[in-house]
């Protein structure tokens, strides 16, 4: 059963990268930190990194992986969970993270 969830969220991520990918470019690393597997999906420019990692299918989430979404440059950066917007041009790094805490 676990294995039909995971395939159902690899299709639902496949869905977000192909509507993002019609906007921006994407690059997709896989880097072995320890025990963990790191995936950092690096976009040109996005609203916000914190909207695409909302959509993220969590069933994805393992004990070891981790999730990264870097954009070169955001359109509507959010501060944290509060509503505070601001723009966030090139030059800078921002980033969200998505991970399962145990």
């Amino acid at each position: 059963m676990e294995n039909n969830h995971q395939t159902v969220a690899l299709m639902e991520a496949k869905k977000i990268l192909e509507k993002l990918h019609e906007t921006t470019e994407i690059s997709i690393s896989v880097i072995a930190v320890g025990k963990y597997r790191l995936t950092v999906l690096t976009f040109d420019e996005v609203t916000s990194t914190m909207n695409i990692s909302a959509e993220w299918p969590i069933e994805l989430l393992t004990d070891t992986d981790i999730y990264a979404f870097r954009a070169k440059q955001q359109t509507k950066g959010q501060a944290q969970a509060s509503s505070n917007v601001w723009l966030s041009p090139p030059g800078n790094i921002y980033v969200t993270a998505l991970l399962k805490l145990s």
